[in-house]
């Protein structure tokens, strides 16, 4: 069974905002990052809808710290972070996920950056960096 992976590839666009500027510094650089994403992934993994795309990690430990450094990494860099990404281009897709699945992460994500608090102007932001991801993740 091919896992799914999908979800976070998209062209990296980063403004000109000084990097105390920047979302990623809002968010609370690298610890928030990191807390954010393993929150997220916590709650893919349980959520039964999706959670055939994202068994293997609830499966491996290994796997699931592998996919959370791509997450963390490649948010650290889309939001304006110093942060290198070396991953692949779909951060996290071995085949694409449906409309359906999309919203339901994003849903995730949504319920992620409320559970952390995040103010209003930070969260709308970055749930356009997560929607950017769609195109990439979906299938057509």
């Amino acid at each position: 069974m091919k896992t799914l992976l999908a979800v976070f590839a998209a062209t990296l666009t980063i403004g000109t905002a000084s990097a105390a500027d920047s979302l990623y510094a809002r968010l609370g650089g690298e610890k928030a990052v990191h807390a954010m994403v393993n929150e997220w992934t916590n709650r893919v993994v349980a959520d039964a809808d999706v959670h055939k795309w994202y068994e293997h990690i609830a499966k491996d430990a290994h796997a699931e710290q592998a996919f959370e450094k791509n997450v963390a990494d490649y948010l650290c860099k889309a939001t304006g972070g110093a942060c290198a990404y070396h991953g692949p281009a779909t951060v996290v897709a071995e085949e694409h996920i449906t409309a359906a699945a999309f919203a339901d992460i994003e849903k995730h994500m949504v319920e992620t950056l409320d559970h952390m608090k995040v103010h209003d102007a930070e969260k709308h932001e970055m749930l356009k960096v997560f929607e950017g991801l769609k195109g990439a993740a979906v299938g057509h």
